[in-house]
C-alpha cells in the first residue's frame, strides 16, 4: 500500500510540473506578443462586423454573487458608439448592457427587466475614457448590486433580482431574438475572465490563440468562445499588412533604376529619382516629396545609395569613384554636379559602422563576375576604396543577407555564387552563416547546412536578435519569376541550423537587377519590408509591408495544437482521479 501511496504522490507532482510549466510558458508567450480581439464596427456593413459569443454551447449558471473583467482599448472612428456587451438572464427576462461612445468620453451601464429600464448609470471621464490606451472594466455582480468599476473610478448599479439565472454573454453584435443589435463600437478586448462567489477563477479568454474557425478556448475547463468578423491582434505576428503601393513609370520618372535606402530610428523610406527624393514616413503612411535643386546620385543596375544617421543625409556611391555623392535634406543638393552610372557589384551588401562612421560593402556581382570583396571607406575621406577580398574564407557570391550583430561584428548570411566567382562554373546557393571581425578583417563560418527543399537566398538586410539569439532574414526561390518572400527566423548558435518560416507570404516577381527586397526593426516593435519589382515592363512598384516584431510562427497562433494541451490536462485530471478511486476503495473481504 506504501508503494503505491508513493506512486499516487509522483504522478500529483508530475501533474502540478506540467499544469504549471505550460502555464508559465503561455504567460511569457502573452508577455511579448501583441494580443487581443479587435471589432469591425461602422467602416463595414452590419453584415461584416464583428461578434463574440462566451457561451456558444450552454448558458452559464453563477449564482448571487461573481464577478466579471476584461481590458477594453477605445480607437477613434466617424461613429464611435455601439454595445460592448449584452448579458442575458434566463434567455429573455433581463439584460445588462454596456455601452460605449468614444466621441464623448462616455460608458453607460444599462440594466432592463423585459421592456423596462431599471437603471442607467453614466461614467462620463475624458481622464478614464481615452482612446489608444487599455483601461481595465470589472463588474462585480452581488444580490443587491453591482459594482462597476472603471480603472480606478466605481459606480454602484441597485437592483432587485435574487440571482442571474442561465447567463449568455454576447460582445459586439449579435443575432438574440430579442436583444439582437448590430451598433458594434470600434474596440478592442482582452484578458476576459470570471470569478465565481469564493474568487475562484472559472473562466478566462485571453482572446490570443485561436483556431482558423474563429474560435478560442478558456484557459481554466477549456470550454469555447466564438468569433466572427474578428480582428486577431496576435495574427499581426505572423500575416503581413500592405502599408502602401507606388508607382513609377521608367519614363515619366527617369527611374529605370530606383535607388531606395532606409532610416531605421526614424521609420523612413528614401525613394531616389534623378529629380526628386521621396519620403515614405512608416508613422503616419504619408509621402513627402523632395526637390532636387543640385546635383546627382550614382544611378546604375544596383541600389547605391544608403542613409546616414550620424549626419542626417543619403550617401550616393560607386567603388569605381573616391567621391561620395551626398544629400542634404535642408539645401535639397547633391554634393556633386554630374555622376556616372555603374554596373558593378549588383545585390551587394552595405551598411554603415556607427563606430567609425565608415561605409562597409561585402559581395556583389558584376561583368559575369562574383565576389567575396570587404570594401570599406570613410564618409568624410576623399580617398580610395580600400578593397580586401575574403574569398580565402567566404565563397564569392549576391543576394546574401547582413546585420550588424555588434560593435565589431557583422553576420553574412547565404547568397549565389560559385567558389571561383566565375559565372559560368558551377553557380549554386549558399546555406551557411559567417562572422566578420570588422576591425581586424577576419572571418569564421558560423554553421552551414544541407537543403533538400527549394533553392532559396535572401533579403539585403537581416534583423539580428542577440537576446533571443536569432536573426530573421526575408527568403525566396531565385530559380524562378513567380516566387514569394516569407520571413524566416534561423538560430545563431546551434549544432542544427534550419530555416523556420514565421511570416505568411508577400507575392514576389523576381527579376535579378529589375527586382530587390528589404527588411529593417523600427523601434524594436514594427518590421517593414519593402519590395521593388516590374510587374510591367516599364513600370516599377514599390510596396510596403509590416509586421509586428517578433513574429511567431503559424502553428504558435493557431491552436489546433494547443488545444492537445487541454487533452492532455484532462487526461492527467482523469488517470489521477482513477488513481485515487483504485487506491483508496476498501480492500474486498478475502
Amino acid at each position: 500500500m506504501k508503494q503505491k501511496r508513493y506512486l499516487l504522490i509522483s504522478l500529483l507532482v508530475f501533474w502540478l510540473f506540467v499544469t504549471l510549466q505550460w502555464g508559465y510558458a503561455n504567460t511569457t508567450i502573452l508577455s511579448n506578443y501583441r494580443y487581443g480581439l479587435t471589432f469591425k464596427a461602422h467602416t463595414v456593413n452590419q453584415d461584416q462586423r464583428t461578434s463574440l459569443d462566451l457561451t456558444p454551447d450552454r448558458s452559464l449558471y453563477l449564482g448571487n454573487k461573481f464577478s466579471l473583467s476584461f481590458d477594453i482599448k477605445l480607437r477613434e472612428e466617424l461613429h464611435t458608439y455601439g454595445y460592448v456587451f449584452r448579458i442575458i438572464s434566463d434567455d429573455t427576462s433581463s439584460c445588462l448592457d454596456f455601452i460605449s461612445y468614444q466621441l464623448r468620453s462616455k460608458f453607460n451601464f444599462i440594466l432592463n427587466k423585459g421592456s423596462s429600464i431599471v437603471e442607467n448609470v453614466d461614467f462620463i471621464d475624458s481622464t478614464q475614457i481615452v482612446k489608444d490606451e487599455w483601461i481595465k472594466i470589472r463588474l462585480d455582480f452581488t444580490e443587491q448590486e453591482i459594482k462597476i468599476s472603471v480603472n480606478e473610478a466605481t459606480q454602484t448599479m441597485r437592483h432587485s433580482f435574487k440571482d442571474f439565472n442561465n447567463l449568455s454573454f454576447l460582445f459586439g453584435s449579435n443575432r438574440h431574438p430579442k436583444y439582437y443589435t448590430t451598433d458594434v463600437p470600434p474596440v478592442s478586448l482582452r484578458n476576459i475572465e470570471l470569478h465565481n462567489q469564493d474568487g475562484r477563477m472559472i473562466r478566462c479568454w485571453k482572446l490570443a490563440l485561436h483556431n482558423r474557425k474563429g474560435e478560442t478556448m478558456d484557459e481554466v475547463e477549456a470550454q469555447r468562445a466564438i468569433v466572427q468578423n474578428g480582428i486577431w491582434e496576435i495574427d499581426r505576428h505572423y500575416n503581413w499588412q500592405k502599408e502602401k503601393s507606388l508607382k513609377f513609370d521608367s519614363k515619366k520618372f527617369q527611374c529605370q533604376n530606383l535607388q531606395l535606402a532606409y532610416d531605421s530610428i526614424g521609420g523612413r523610406i528614401f525613394m531616389v529619382l534623378k529629380e526628386k527624393v521621396l519620403v515614405y514616413h512608416v508613422d503616419n503612411k504619408q509621402v513627402d516629396t523632395l526637390s532636387v535643386e543640385k546635383g546627382e546620385p550614382y544611378f546604375g543596375v544596383s541600389r547605391q545609395v544608403i542613409y546616414s544617421a550620424a549626419t542626417d543625409e543619403l550617401i550616393s556611391y560607386s567603388t569605381e569613384h573616391p567621391l561620395l555623392s551626398k544629400y542634404n535634406f535642408v539645401t535639397h543638393e547633391w554634393s556633386i554636379p554630374s555622376t556616372w552610372e555603374v554596373d558593378s557589384r549588383q545585390h551587394h551588401n552595405r551598411m554603415i559602422d556607427p563606430e567609425t562612421n565608415h561605409l562597409i560593402l561585402f559581395g556583389g556581382y558584376g561583368r559575369h563576375t562574383y565576389n567575396a570583396d570587404f570594401v570599406e571607406k570613410g564618409l568624410n575621406d576623399g580617398d580610395q576604396w580600400q578593397i580586401i577580398s575574403l574569398d580565402s574564407c567566404i565563397t564569392p557570391r549576391y543576394l546574401s543577407a547582413m546585420g550588424i550583430e555588434d560593435k565589431d561584428h557583422i553576420l553574412i548570411m547565404g547568397g549565389y555564387g560559385s567558389s571561383s566567382g566565375k559565372q559560368e562554373e558551377s553557380p549554386q546557393n549558399y546555406y551557411d552563416l559567417y562572422r566578420l571581425n570588422i576591425r581586424n578583417k577576419s572571418c569564421s563560418k558560423v554553421w552551414s547546412f544541407f537543403n533538400e527543399g527549394e533553392h532559396f537566398t535572401f533579403s539585403n538586410s537581416m534583423v539580428i536578435d542577440t537576446v533571443a539569439d536569432k536573426l530573421y532574414a526575408l527568403v525566396y526561390n531565385n530559380d524562378r519569376f513567380y516566387t514569394n518572400l516569407n520571413l524566416c527566423s534561423f538560430d545563431i548558435c546551434t549544432l542544427k541550423p534550419q530555416s523556420k518560416i514565421v511570416s505568411d507570404s508577400i507575392e514576389y516577381d523576381f527579376l535579378d537587377i529589375k527586382s530587390y527586397c528589404d527588411l529593417f526593426l523600427y523601434q524594436d516593435q514594427m518590421l517593414y519590408a519593402f519590395v521593388v519589382q516590374e510587374k510591367i515592363p516599364g513600370e516599377a512598384v514599390l510596396d510596403v509591408y509590416s509586421l509586428v516584431y517578433p513574429p511567431l510562427s503559424s502553428d504558435e497562433i493557431y491552436m489546433e495544437k494547443n488545444e492537445d494541451c487541454y487533452f492532455s490536462t484532462w487526461v492527467i485530471y482523469g488517470s489521477i482521479l482513477i488513481c485515487l478511486v483504485f487506491f483508496f476503495l476498501p480492500a474486498r473481504p478475502q
